[in-house]
């Protein structure tokens, strides 16, 4: 009977195994769009080539590009031109501008928006004021290269950076709130959560002499660890130090609390339950 019973389980085990393996192909199948306009992607990105004889380029590297940007489905040829137009305004050549916005076309209209926006923020000289090699690796960072949300990853940019431009106290030389903001609106690219807010809300904790009263620096560290775990590791290291630090909870000095609480909130962020 035993026997009888162990080989049952055992097949609804592996049935049950088989059904959620099925279930988990289910979701990983990509959605798709069935009515992209190839044609007029490729012809109008193929004609807008050709017509830039000061490029270089032969008529087959042309059509590579060309057939490229279909893959970015309607709308790809317009972000291709726009993307290109930007970065030969700005000083970049013709060959880097063609990769550059080659590689955003094909990951459609939002992504190009995205470093459109981010790229012109990092290049102007009133605001962050890179280099075009600085601004083209930030803005592909959060596009091009991103597997997250790049609207959510340009606000979180211009949130963090304008925040520490701004800030006198902070006082860092503006390329380095330009690395700090692109590093921090990163964390988003997993969750797909904006991060930029919790971060200076978490700086603005930690600065706080009723509370923490870290030095700028040392909030700016410690807000950064928080919120690349999760925006939500903020409420839980604020409930913990201050349950920590009173007198009614484990009475642990301000050093000791901040250490504690810190450990507790990186937990902010753990797998989902089966």
């Amino acid at each position: 009977m035993r026997k009888i019973n162990l080989a049952i389980l055992l097949g609804l085990i592996t049935t049950s195994s088989v059904s959620l393996a099925d279930e988990a192909k289910k979701t990983d199948k990509p959605e798709f769009v069935w009515n992209c306009q190839a044609d007029r992607e490729f012809i109008t990105t193929y004609e807008y080539l050709k017509a830039k004889k000061h490029f270089g380029l032969k008529p087959e590297d042309i059509r590579t590009v060309a057939v490229a940007v279909t893959k970015g489905c309607t709308g790809a040829a317009s972000s291709f031109i726009d993307a290109t137009e930007l970065l030969l305004k700005t000083g970049v050549d013709g060959k880097t501008a063609v990769e550059q916005a080659r590689d955003l076309a094909v990951k459609g209209g939002a992504h190009a928006r995205a470093f459109i926006t981010i790229y012109r923020g990092a290049f102007a000289k009133e605001y962050l004021d890179l280099d075009t090699g600085s601004a083209i690796r930030i803005a592909r960072r959060l596009t091009a290269d991103f597997h997250g949300d790049p609207k959510v990853a340009a606000d979180d940019y211009f949130t963090i950076a304008s925040f520490c431009v701004h800030t006198k106290t902070l006082d860092l030389p503006r390329p380095e709130c330009a690395l700090m903001a692109a590093r921090i609106a990163g964390y988003s690219e997993e969750s797909k959560l904006p991060v930029g807010k919790a971060f200076i809300a978490a700086v603005e904790y930690l600065t706080n002499k009723n509370e923490t009263n870290l030095t700028m620096r040392d909030a700016v560290t410690l807000a950064e660890r928080l919120v690349s775990v999760s925006p939500e590791a903020l409420n839980a290291f604020k409930n913990t130090f201050e349950y920590a630090a009173d007198k009614s909870g484990m009475e642990l000095t301000r050093a000791d609390a901040i250490k504690f609480a810190t450990s507790i909130a990186i937990n902010a962020k753990q797998p989902k339950p089966l």
